[in-house]
């Protein structure tokens, strides 16, 4: 009797099985079926023939559970395979080195994001790194990890030295795990060249900090073809490391600004640097600070520029690619040696989330009732992106 019942146990559960097994198989598309995937046409194929969507998840265009999926074959999953409104261009460029390499770019109609966009959002959509607690904006000194792009750009202790302890003279902002975006005028001496980052520090004082410290070499310097020593212009400049930076808690790219106009008055910027702190001895920081300013319209920028005798490197006044910010007590603001550090907007302190809406580049003194002039990002988005992103993925 008790074998009789198991049979039929085990009978009904196989017969179970067979039943849901067909309803899967009547269910399933097959190979080339036609599907829909994100209101997208496309048709069902295994995984290796899909390289669309390979770079549409590199994109981040897709996550990977909008992928829809078809069945399976013996050994791999058929997924939907959107079919874009234009083709995939293919496209062959040469890499630094003279080899050939095959890109394929998403068309535009695929996604029309531009690449700093698509990289912002996936920076801050991805899992990140463990963080500290929320900051509250009171003292002056910035914490371990509150600006985790913050990078200093070291140069060689003397001529021919390229290790490390390096002398730290401007500041830069990690952007993506190879690039470090700064001032022009910060790399552009023959005399003055920067040999590495260091990522993940703000007490240059701190032997802890100091072992834990990402310093990375510079690989290449990518100087913007309309900077000129003699002008305030186009000063900006972006520095391709010899390696990924490994990312941590300390050390994390910040999104770039988009946004060609000036913040509003609402918003919160904060400059930050290891420049100087006294003017009278120029003795500089080794703990790095950070310092609220105010939006100054350009309008006022320039009447102000041309009360107090405009700079003669500033031949055009301060045009639309620049920013004026100060303070208006003149008491704070940034100085020699925060040359290429950023000018970031705060979105949400407590999870480090900024915009990087200008580059440190010059001024009349420090802490003077005359603004600073810094580099506006978002109108040098189209360079940015040919350099760091050049075939459009992120």
């Amino acid at each position: 009797m008790v074998k009789m019942q198991l049979f039929l146990n085990l009978a009904l559960i196989t017969s179970m099985f067979t039943f849901n097994l067909m309803q899967l198989i009547e269910a399933a598309l097959y190979k080339d079926d036609p599907c829909y995937t994100k209101s997208e046409v496309g048709l069902c194929k295994p995984w290796a023939e899909c390289p669309t969507i390979k770079n549409l998840l590199e994109s981040g265009a897709y996550k990977l559970e909008e992928v829809e999926n078809c069945g399976y074959e013996v050994k791999e999953e058929i997924i939907c395979c959107p079919k874009l409104k234009t083709d995939v261009k293919i496209s062959d460029t040469t890499d630094r080195t003279g080899v050939t390499i095959r890109r394929t770019n998403i068309s535009e109609s695929g996604n029309s994001e531009r690449a700093a966009v698509r990289a912002c959002k996936k920076l801050e959509t991805r899992e990140q790194p463990a963080h500290l607690t929320p900051h509250i904006l009171e003292g002056v000194p910035a914490a371990l990890g509150e600006f985790p792009h913050m990078a200093g750009i070291g140069y060689s202790r003397s001529i021919g030295d390229d290790s490390p302890p390096y002398i730290v003279r401007c500041g830069g902002a990690l952007i993506s795990a190879r690039f470090v975006l700064t001032a022009a005028h910060c790399v552009a001496s023959r005399d003055n060249v920067p040999k590495a980052v260091v990522l993940g520090v703000v007490n240059f004082n701190d032997p802890e900090e100091m072992s834990a410290a990402l310093q990375i070499k510079i690989k290449e310097t990518h100087i913007h073809d309309n900077y000129t020593s003699s002008t305030t212009y186009n000063d900006i400049a972006l520095l391709e490391l010899e390696q990924d930076a490994e990312y941590s808690a300390f050390v994390y790219p910040s999104c770039l600004h988009i946004d060609e106009n000036d913040p509003s008055e609402s918003e919160t910027l904060l400059v930050t640097g290891w420049g100087t702190v006294n003017t009278a001895t120029r003795a500089s920081s080794d703990i790095l600070l950070k310092v609220s300013l105010d939006i100054k319209p350009l309008a006022s920028c320039n009447e102000i520029f041309a009360k107090y005798g405009s700079d003669r490197r500033l031949t055009q006044g301060v045009v639309k690619t620049l920013l004026c910010a100060g303070d208006k007590e003149a008491k704070k603001d940034a100085c020699s040696g925060d040359s290429g550090g950023p000018l970031n907007l705060v979105i949400d302190e407590s999870y480090r989330q900024y915009r990087i809406v200008g580059i440190v580049s010059s001024g009349f003194g420090c802490g003077t009732s005359i603004p600073g002039l810094y580099t506006r990002v978002a109108l040098f988005l189209d360079y940015i992106e040919k350099i760091v992103w050049p075939d459009g993925v992120v």
